[in-house]
């Protein structure tokens, strides 16, 4: 913990009945209380609300996110409700070697990562990707796996990357495959929260079972570059069905002109030829 952090015990019996608990949150997500404290997670009784302090990498507080009941989510910063957060987890980074970083979407999916003690920061919403903001942090990673979720903000995440500095580096995963019993797992908590039901026999545990299948999700990642390559590909195929058969034709402008004769376009020829 940071100097200044003001954990509040969660035993603590005058906690009030209608707030947000950190054994609310740890519980809903499948995490551990003890662990959320030494992330700097923690309760802040006048708000009735899980704190989760974003540091920066020197360990002061840039902004700060607050979960309370009903899924209700609000930011702090510098004492007013509101900020640009950057990304959760920078104050870690230090902690981590150079092979590879994951980067997924939200706190939580941060903490189930750093459960099973692997390296990771959070994206704060999947479209506040700022790559003149955020690329610095990661850039000394060989390589960065990008976590999607199967929806909406899965796909702007992705997006958003594909035209980033370190795009050379990503990596897309994904969880939904996991998941051969359901319909896929959503993310990467899910796929933690799943584990204590799902993990085999001859595993050594839950979370053992888990970093086995983080495993197989990082060892089927694609590279970002490879979905531009096939997207663009797909355009250009598209685009060819379109326009094939007018392409194969001996004298493309006669056909052009034929066109605008056939709908009255009378003296434009030489505009037409300009353009063309």
């Amino acid at each position: 913990m940071y100097e200044g952090d003001n954990t509040q015990e969660e035993s603590n019996a005058s906690l009030p009945d209608d707030g947000y608990r950190l054994a609310n949150y740890a519980e809903e997500k499948g995490l551990q209380v003890p662990l959320l404290l030494d992330y700097g997670v923690d309760y802040e009784y006048n708000t009735k609300s899980v704190r989760m302090p974003y540091y920066l990498p020197d360990g002061t507080i840039q902004c700060t996110r607050y979960r309370g009941a009903n899924k209700r989510f609000w930011w702090k910063t510098k004492g007013t409700y509101s900020g640009k957060p950057t990304l959760y987890g920078l104050w870690r980074l230090e902690e981590y070697d150079d092979k590879f970083i994951n980067l997924v979407e939200g706190e939580s999916d941060t903490h189930s990562l750093w459960h099973m003690d692997l390296p990771g920061v959070g994206l704060p919403g999947a479209s506040m990707w700022d790559d003149d903001k955020f690329a610095k942090y990661l850039e000394r990673f060989k390589t960065i796996y990008v976590w999607q979720e199967q929806d909406q903000g899965g796909t702007t995440l992705v997006n958003s990357l594909k035209d980033s500095s370190l795009k050379d580096k990503i990596r897309i995963v994904n969880a939904h495959h996991l998941d051969t019993e359901g319909d896929g797992f959503k993310d990467i908590n899910e796929l933690w929260q799943a584990a204590p039901s799902l993990y085999q026999p001859y595993a050594a545990g839950p979370k053992e079972f888990a970093l086995e299948q983080v495993g197989t999700a990082l060892y089927n990642s694609v590279p970002i570059v490879d979905i531009v390559a096939e997207e663009n590909n797909q355009e250009l195929q598209e685009a060819w069905e379109l326009c094939g058969d007018l392409a194969r034709k001996p004298d493309i402008m006669r056909e052009l002109l034929n066109v605008m004769n056939r709908y009255y376009l009378v003296g434009e020829d030489q505009n037409a030829s300009i353009v063309f």
